[in-house]
């Protein structure tokens, strides 16, 4: 967004002389600068820039930061975006960069300010008050405020895109505890193909928003502000945190997301994992102004995308990516097709069948599918193909942009629910992570989400008549599993949606660091408990 210079009529005039200064005063304004006006609270300079001619030794663009005074500075990057407001905070105290054009010159001014979510806008009786209504503010609180209408508008918008989201979940069987688990062990890779698909499509519909100008601008917003999560994070703990992740992932058979439509297909004992996981974000909330000093990286990151520190344009890496996913998704397609599970599926058979391990003792279950019928529609089919399953997730990115500039990821979600009882001013200010995480649409949405995402597995489970057909893990591996897994998820700052099909699909350094060490993590779990004897099944709820 270019913020226009405006000449301020009341403004004294000022001689062109290089030597002389500028008085940064609401009074006496220079005339032709770019007013930037900010919350007092953001920590931007109230005042004006001045013309490149008053100082000639002024550089071609200025970085003004909002720094934490506990935290070293952040990193500076590029993007061209909207000045978008709104309450509610996200998992760091890092910047957004946005930039304003100066008069007569292209080159631009990068001013830092916080997540959207982090953001408060300047209400217009204040702005009143300190002289300050001009273009700047006037635009920024159109952008940033929305009527209650359209906030109860967009809440329910997400909680049907939670509910596409958690269909397709349960329509791919992704969701299944056995089948995350075997894609740990190599057995199977719906896991993998539902991944990629997902990884292929988002960032298909990130470079697609891109191109297209009305929308480029909360493309490059959303994509800011997630980069901005992971500031005050470093490889060490976006490492230890995605491999806590992948280890839970494999222990309690699910994922942030995929727990959503466990819960809503019954799965055993899958609501001990949703408790597992909210215990982990209670517990993290507490210890997070202690972690962040730990995982605050002591030099800065020049840029968190991998295409600005390669000097390459988005639309070549992301290319190539595209490329990689299509060729892999083709060849498994090719070489490792589904077709057992379509042949049980063509025969009405049903997951009431199970093998037992004798050196287990428990519930091995046989992978077949659940049917309504003894001869299926596509529609009641419990299994569509996990690609194209995966394409559609990926496909849920166009509407979260462009309704709330964010990208999809489940984890705050649950930090969102376990922070409403942080309710009085004094609780405010002792936890000010949990005050943050409390209100706003930019933290109430993904609750809608995440609700919805339960629905959309409960909708498809009855589709299918698939409701407590799924084998569950032991209670205890679903407890100590959505620990892992959701305090991993906090500690990186992205679960397997955050980082695995939004980071990655936008060239985040990290999230290609994480992701991989997720994988680690699960596959290393994976072997441990498959040789120690504990890799078990159960078939009926635990108390």
């Amino acid at each position: 967004m270019e913020w226009q210079s405006e000449k301020d009529p009341n403004a004294e005039k000022v001689e062109n002389s290089s030597e002389e200064g500028y008085e940064d005063s609401d009074e006496a304004p220079a005339p032709r600068t770019n007013r930037i006006v900010a919350h007092e609270d953001s920590g931007l300079r109230v005042g004006h820039l001045p013309p490149l001619n008053h100082r000639p030794s002024l550089p071609t663009s200025v970085t003004v930061s909002k720094l934490s005074p506990k935290l070293p500075p952040m990193e500076r990057q590029t993007s061209t975006s909207p000045l978008v407001t709104s309450s509610g905070p996200d998992d760091s105290q890092t910047s957004l960069e946005l930039r304003a054009s100066l008069p007569n010159e292209k080159q631009p001014v990068t001013t830092l300010v916080r997540k959207p979510s982090q953001v408060h806008p300047v209400s217009e009786k204040e702005a009143e008050a300190n002289g300050h209504v001009d273009k700047v503010s006037a635009s920024t609180d159109k952008l940033g405020t929305t009527s209650c209408c359209l906030t109860a508008t967009k809440l329910i918008l997400s909680l049907f895109i939670g509910l596409y989201f958690g269909w397709f979940l349960q329509k791919s069987t992704v969701y299944k505890p056995e089948v995350i688990r075997n894609q740990f062990l190599f057995k199977e890779f719906v896991m993998l193909k539902t991944f990629l698909g997902a990884l292929l499509s988002s960032q298909f519909c990130i470079l697609m928003l891109s191109w297209i100008p009305p929308s480029k601008p909360y493309v490059e917003l959303a994509m800011q502000a997630y980069a901005n999560t992971l500031c005050n994070k470093g490889i060490i703990s976006s490492i230890v945190g995605t491999a806590l992740l992948g280890a839970g992932m494999f222990v309690g058979g699910a994922c942030p997301g995929m727990v959503l439509a466990q819960n809503g297909s019954l799965v055993a004992n899958s609501l001990y994992t949703t408790l597992g996981g909210l215990l982990a974000c209670f517990v993290y909330g507490f210890l997070h102004k202690y972690i962040i000093k730990i995982t605050t990286p002591a030099h800065p990151y020049s840029t968190q995308f991998i295409h600005e520190k390669l000097k390459l344009p988005f639309v070549a890496i992301a290319t190539v990516c595209m490329s990689c996913c299509l060729i892999a998704i083709t060849l498994m397609e090719v070489f490792i097709p589904e077709t057992e599970r379509t042949n049980s599926l063509q025969e009405g058979l049903d997951t009431n069948k199970n093998t037992t391990d004798e050196n287990m003792g428990e519930y091995k279950p046989e992978l077949e599918l659940a049917t309504c019928h003894d001869t299926a529609t596509w529609f009641t089919q419990e299994m569509w193909s996990p690609s194209a399953c995966g394409v559609f997730i990926g496909l849920a990115q166009i509407p979260l942009i462009l309704l709330f500039t964010d990208t999809m990821g489940s984890s705050s979600g649950y930090q969102t629910l376990v922070s409403q009882w942080v309710i009085t001013k004094s609780l405010k200010e002792k936890f000010p992570y949990f005050a943050n995480a409390r209100t706003g649409l930019s933290n109430l949405w993904m609750v809608l989400y995440i609700f919805g995402a339960a629905l959309g597995g409960a909708l498809g489970a009855l589709s299918s008549c698939s409701f407590l057909k799924a084998h569950g893990v032991p209670w205890w591996h679903a407890l100590i599993g959505g620990f892992l897994m959701l305090f991993g998820s906090r500690l990186a700052s992205g679960c397997t949606s955050g980082h695995g099909i939004s980071g990655a699909a936008m060239l985040l350094a990290l999230s290609w660091i994480a992701v991989p060490a997720m994988f680690a993590g699960g596959i290393a779990t994976a072997f441990i408990m498959e040789y120690s004897g504990t890799n078990s099944f159960v078939s009926t709820w635990q108390p």
